[in-house]
């Protein structure tokens, strides 16, 4: 794939060629195979979307800092603690109260999701000042995935397996593709030992009805084991090899 096809002028991707050529499509594309790719991953597989992973890491060096960190999760002891602590986290610049709540329930309940992925953790403290204790609602129970962050990685990569998502190690994201008029995401560029691949995000309607479960499951599994990933976008078009 030359990349010089890649500046060629794109239309908006709602159903309407576009003349990029794609050498693949997937509904979901995710950047970084850690704790949080994996989980992004697994979510919007689990919602009904065909998933592609791509990781820059050799497959024998898996899982980013998720895959080397202690594996300790800080969740709020009560959901109401962690309405007022994100709130005050946020220094006035989130003010969506029902968002709020959201982020504070879902944290809560990681501890449930990993174990219903098969993890097994223990409790080492709970009503723990948190990171910042002087804030509103500052207390939080101390969890940890036996093994630590290795062991969570592998129970993650595992359900990535057996769901059949494909992950493409050794492949670093370079840049998305954008319609240069709209800014709509098209796709991602990337490579593989010097193989330029040009992969295609599909529609619009999966976005609208799963972006906020599959991202905040990203971002969550972010903060509690400490695992730098990312998500381009959960979109919808049956993927064609």
């Amino acid at each position: 794939m030359a990349e010089e096809d890649l500046k060629k002028p794109l239309r908006r991707a709602e159903g309407e060629p576009t003349g990029q050529k794609w050498d693949a499509e997937a509904d979901v594309v995710v950047v970084g195979f850690g704790g949080a790719g994996g989980a992004a991953s697994i979510e919007a597989h689990d919602a009904g979307a065909e998933v592609m992973v791509l990781e820059k890491a050799p497959s024998n060096l898996p899982g980013g800092n998720t895959g080397c960190c202690a594996g300790y999760m800080l969740v709020p002891s009560t959901v109401s603690g962690g309405v007022d602590y994100y709130r005050a986290l946020s220094f006035g610049t989130v003010t969506d109260e029902e968002l709020i709540l959201k982020m504070a329930k879902e944290i809560v309940e990681i501890p449930d999701w990993l174990r219903s992925l098969g993890a097994a953790l223990f409790v080492e403290g709970r009503q723990m000042l948190g990171t910042f204790p002087t804030l509103p609602g500052s207390r939080v129970d101390q969890i940890l995935v036996k093994g630590g962050g290795h062991v969570a990685f592998k129970i993650l990569e595992e359900n990535v397996r057996t769901r059949g998502i494909k992950v493409m190690y050794e492949t670093p994201a370079e840049r998305l593709i954008q319609d240069p008029s709209t800014m709509e995401i098209l796709g991602v560029l990337s490579r593989k030992k010097m193989q330029t691949y040009v992969l295609r995000l599909g529609g619009v309607s999966f976005w609208l009805v799963e972006v906020t479960k599959i991202i905040q499951k990203c971002w969550e599994i972010s903060i509690t084991l400490d695992c730098a990933s990312f998500i381009l976008g959960p979109l919808t078009t049956q993927v064609t090899a």
